[in-house]
């Protein structure tokens, strides 16, 4: 896949698609549609920036190394996952540094940690109950590169044939420090053809 044409054809797309929004689409990518969604987060500053980051925010490419869930059918239910992902432009049109990144974190995993932002870096991997957004990953795992660790949640509603890999995420560290997937439905052609036949890194 060109990645390069690909983030700038699924972003000049978005572009246009989120000027257009309306209440209801907005409702349901912030996963707002019903009563019980609508409460969670609700006292967090996030989940009241969450609409001026959808219609604002930049699509970015996440590398999505780690999900979890103590349900058997995790199909059906929402769960955590772990990314990393970064707002540079050489980034996001060379991913495979994303997938480079987050296998030395995973490597960290079973590793002792050489310096304290290794460590919480550990820490936030191998916990299941951790919770981070934009937690730079130390210079040591990216190769002097800017990239960033969120947990962030898959939902069963938005993106059903979610699995581990490169994924989509609307994001800008300016307007929220939330990121979220953007949902299938949005995704462009030529990217859902690569993911769902699982051509992409």
């Amino acid at each position: 896949m060109d990645y390069p044409q690909t983030i700038n054809e699924i972003n000049q797309e978005w572009f246009l698609k989120r000027v257009a929004l309306d209440k209801k689409e907005i409702s349901y990518i912030s996963d707002k549609e019903t009563f019980r969604t609508r409460l969670v987060g609700f006292m967090t500053s996030s989940y009241y920036k969450r609409s001026q980051l959808i219609k604002e925010g930049d699509i970015l490419f996440a590398y999505s190394f780690k999900e979890w869930t103590n349900e058997v059918r995790k199909e059906v239910f929402d769960y955590p996952t772990w990314i990393i992902f970064s707002p540079e432009k050489k980034i996001n049109e060379n991913p495979v540094i994303l997938k480079e990144i987050a296998e030395k974190v995973q490597a960290l995993c079973d590793d002792s940690p050489a310096s304290k932002e290794e460590k919480n870096i550990k820490k936030l991997v191998t916990e299941y109950l951790s919770d981070c957004s934009y937690v730079e990953i130390p210079s040591s795992l990216t190769g002097g590169e800017l990239a960033y660790l969120s947990i962030i949640y898959r939902h069963l509603n938005q993106n059903s044939e979610f699995h581990l890999g490169l994924n989509l995420i609307i994001a800008n560290h300016s307007l929220s420090s939330e990121v979220i997937y953007l949902p299938e439905k949005y995704w462009n052609e030529s990217f859902k053809k690569a993911y769902l036949n699982n051509e992409l890194i």
